[in-house]
């Protein structure tokens, strides 16, 4: 007769093989690269990709960029904390194929959408809702950068020139003109 003790190894090693698997969330670039990620072959949609979620600490702004690579038609929901952030595109069967996601970005026959991200924590996870016609599995790439600060650059730039008006008017003894 078994021993409790080997009744209570049996139930943990059992419940282990039931238990479902968490992923370990994955640091994400903060520097523009793509993270490439392709899906699971044969599992049915709607699915989350594996590998994640992919985590941000942010001091200031970015933004989010998702696309579909390889085969045209995929679909995805993009997630930031268990928050729905959005849809990609909705787009025609097109039967088209991009080597790099550099070249889906922008062109209209491939799902694409883009989110800015505030300061703070992020965890992010993206799920597949329809895959390409006559594909069994799906291509995800996703990118996070800095948003450029425009509005500060611009008024530097115009302080810098009315600056150096200021000092060429001053060296003629006249006074700028505003």
């Amino acid at each position: 007769m078994a021993s409790i003790q080997t009744w209570g190894y049996f139930l943990i090693l059992a419940i282990g093989l039931v238990a479902p698997k968490t992923q370990a969330a994955q640091p994400m670039p903060l520097d523009g690269t793509w993270v490439k990620i392709t899906g699971i072959d044969n599992t049915p949609v709607p699915y989350i990709f594996p590998g994640g979620p992919w985590i941000l600490s942010l001091s200031e702004s970015f933004r989010l960029t998702v696309t579909d690579w390889q085969y045209a038609g995929d679909i995805f929901e993009v997630y930031d904390n268990d928050i729905l952030l959005g849809s990609t595109s909705s787009i025609p069967v097109s039967g088209a194929y991009a080597a790099e996601p550099d070249l889906a970005l922008g062109n209209s026959r491939f799902s694409q959408n883009s989110w800015v991200l505030a300061p703070g924590a992020h965890s992010i996870t993206i799920k597949v809702t329809q895959l390409a016609p006559t594909f069994t599995n799906s291509s995800v790439a996703f990118k996070a950068e800095r948003i450029p600060d425009g509005g500060t650059t611009l008024l530097l730039l115009g302080v810098a020139l009315s600056g150096i008006a200021g000092f060429r008017a001053k060296g003629r003894g006249t006074s700028p003109a505003l």
